[in-house]
């Protein structure tokens, strides 16, 4: 958003995370979405973490 350059910089972030391809990209998220769900807070928040974390981003 309009704020995301400035929360890169402040964070020390190389680069944003397309958070709605991450999403997708996950067969169990896939399966939620398909039946209609609301994907819970706690997945999404797990997914961001890992990226952040483990992927390096």
């Amino acid at each position: 958003g309009v704020n995301a350059m400035h929360i890169l910089k402040t964070r020390g972030l190389d680069m944003a995370i397309c958070l709605s391809s991450l999403l997708v990209s996950r067969p169990e998220v896939r399966e939620i979405i398909d039946r209609g769900d609301m994907i819970p807070d706690t997945l999404v928040g797990d997914m961001l973490l890992e990226a952040l974390l483990v992927e390096g981003c």
